[in-house]
């Protein structure tokens, strides 16, 4: 918030002159108005002012930018004519606005994610913040910020891991994620049932020595004594190691399996 935290101090500072002000005061006030302006026009977010009718009466360059439409069309309010999003894609009815809730409660309102379809289907998406003002024909100031590349990011990241679910869900291969720190599994497909009998809430709720039988705890246990310390030495990338375990099945059976197990970091760098 750093951008509107400026613009918002030198509004307050505008404000204050002009409840003092006197008519000998109006070339200072003047020159604090063009001075604020020009901040406002430099700002490297997009910037937008509105009357009391919530008509534009202010814009920047980077705002027109962002939203990819000209002064004309902004201020003739065919921005209206577009549709928008919530956060979670929903329809975004205009009293959700970030510039409508300020309006209607006269307090700040900040990072209202919003997304915008244009004319063409590509949706622009928003971060808006809006601050009310009381100057004669200044009553709201917007601040937006583009967040299309982190929205996109995290849609493509989304669907990755949709597709990542959809093939571990549909293997007859069991498939499985474990915290070796914690010592439990957080993912187990849907597979292992048919393999153990167990579903797979019921392995997740389990301790892993529980997956193995002594013997086969005691090979994999030998396996991660010596390889994890080398692999989180190592700090990056992938290692696989194959073994032969038997794991108990829930009928009290014996299944012998052969796991692959492929260590790597996550985002925050645990294995």
């Amino acid at each position: 918030q750093t951008e509107l935290e400026a613009a918002q101090k030198r509004i307050a500072r505008l404000e204050r002159a002009m409840k003092k002000s006197k008519s000998a005061q109006t070339e200072p006030l003047q020159g604090m108005y063009e001075q604020l302006t020009q901040l406002l026009e430099i700002l490297p977010v997009g910037i937008s002012i509105l009357d009391s009718d919530l008509k534009v009466v202010f814009e920047n360059p980077t705002l027109l930018h962002i939203l990819d439409m000209n002064v004309y069309d902004l201020r003739a309010g065919r921005y209206k004519d577009r549709k928008y999003l919530a956060s979670d894609g929903s329809p975004m009815p205009p009293e959700k606005f970030a510039s409508a809730q300020a309006q209607i409660s006269g307090r700040p309102v900040y990072n209202v994610e919003t997304g915008i379809v244009k004319e063409d289907g590509e949706t622009i998406w928003i971060n808006a913040s809006a601050v009310p003002v009381n100057f004669p024909d200044w009553k709201t100031v917007i601040v937006t910020t583009n967040i299309t590349p982190r929205k996109k990011a995290e849609l493509a990241l989304r669907e990755s891991e949709a597709r990542y679910r959809l093939i571990a869900e549909n293997s007859a291969d069991v498939i499985w994620v474990l915290d070796p720190m914690a010592g439990k599994f957080t993912y187990v497909s849907p597979s292992v049932e048919k393999l153990r009998g167990f579903t797979p809430e019921e392995v997740m709720a389990q301790p892993v020595n529980e997956a193995l039988t002594p013997e086969s705890l005691k090979i994999v246990s030998d396996s991660l004594q010596i390889n994890l310390p080398a692999f989180i030495a190592k700090g990056s990338g992938t290692e696989s190691f194959i073994n032969e375990v038997d794991q108990p099945c829930k009928d009290g059976s014996i299944v012998h399996t052969e796991v692959t197990t492929t260590y790597l970091f996550n985002k925050r760098g645990e294995v």
